[in-house]
């Protein structure tokens, strides 16, 4: 079956290790995968749609599955599946109304939520809207083994000095202003952040008022081996997000079998709650410095031991396999009615 999945961006992201591994583990099950930004190229997504190659529709982000889904329409394209990647209140008004008169009438024919939490957001919307939304919880490979780089000795931090070390896109919904806010509070611990974004020159400004320059590291986007060998690294994930649809990269790091101090979400306790049962997940007031740094102080003074950290990867591992959603994508397929098989 041929599949086109469509994002509104091409750009590091939990939303571009989602395509990639759902197009991965389609592929392996013999379909064919496409996939297409819409930023910069309108006409040859348009193009795309309206030839009707395609049997079925993965669109991801609000915008894509705004424009791509009115296009499959009317071109008779059945599964028109988009995904919620981003929770209503996070939506600007304009979209999020467009979404849900999609949703509503059926130019979105499904609409994915990748955790309970975030199916939950959209508890208020009309009937027509909920029948058509379905959980498949969101699979995760884990990030590769590191590569040899001594992130330590490359940042100037030494073995007994704390590392605390957060990713992403340094964008507001990431809140890493909080984690910086927090360093006064840490003498002599070091932040690394893992990302780039529109907050870059922000958080060096809030950095150098602070006084805590010389112990903030912006490094920019990582490959994943990078980002592996990073994290093993670390005392201490942060993840101090306002809202997520599932929270990528706090389970990634998990899967490491790192400390992780999280934001106090609902959708964050619910996909770390294997590493929370066991001790390696601890939550903090979202807009709370001064908790955050009282919590990783407790964290820090009682480190988790080996054999705790490899407990917690192991149970993240199980219940955030991949082969689960890839089965779900594939029910999904089959549900199309034989005449939509081209």
């Amino acid at each position: 079956m041929k599949v086109l999945q469509v994002v509104t961006r091409d750009e590091p992201g939990g939303v571009q290790v989602l395509t990639e591994m759902i197009a991965e583990g389609l592929t392996r099950r013999g379909h064919e995968i496409e996939t297409i930004a819409m930023a910069g190229n309108l006409r040859r997504l348009a193009s795309t749609i309206l030839s009707r190659r395609h049997d079925a529709l993965l669109s991801y982000q609000v915008a894509a599955g705004i424009f791509a889904s009115a296009l499959a329409f009317p071109a008779g394209i059945r599964l028109r599946a988009t995904h919620l990647t981003a929770i209503p209140a996070a939506m600007r008004p304009h979209w999020r109304l467009l979404d849900r008169l999609w949703g509503q009438y059926g130019i979105h024919s499904t609409i994915i939520a990748n955790s309970a939490a975030t199916q939950l957001s959209i508890a208020a919307y009309p009937d027509s809207y909920r029948r058509r939304t379905f959980l498949i919880p969101h699979g995760v490979t884990p990030l590769p083994m590191p590569h040899n780089t001594n992130w330590r000795h490359h940042l100037g931090v030494p073995a007994n000095t704390p590392l605390l070390v957060a990713s992403g896109r340094l964008a507001t919904q990431k809140n890493h202003a909080i984690a910086v806010a927090a360093l006064p509070l840490l003498p002599g611990a070091h932040l690394a952040i893992a990302g780039d974004g529109e907050l870059r020159d922000a958080l060096v400004a809030q950095a150098i008022q602070l006084n805590v320059s010389d112990r903030l590291h912006l490094l920019g986007n990582l490959d994943r081996p990078s980002l592996a060998a990073l994290l093993m690294s670390a005392n201490i994930y942060l993840f101090p997000s306002t809202w997520e649809s599932f929270g990528l990269a706090g389970v990634e790091a998990a899967m490491l079998g790192l400390p992780i101090l999280a934001a106090d979400l609902p959708v964050l306790r619910e996909v770390l709650a294997p590493a929370a049962t066991l001790g390696l997940a601890v939550f903090h007031a979202s807009n709370g410095a001064t908790q955050l740094a009282a919590t990783a102080k407790a964290m820090l003074a009682q480190p988790a031991s080996p054999q705790q950290r490899t407990a917690s990867a192991t149970a993240m591992q199980s219940r955030h396999g991949i082969e689960p959603m890839v089965e779900a994508y594939c029910r999904l397929l089959e549900t199309l009615p034989p005449r939509a098989k081209r």
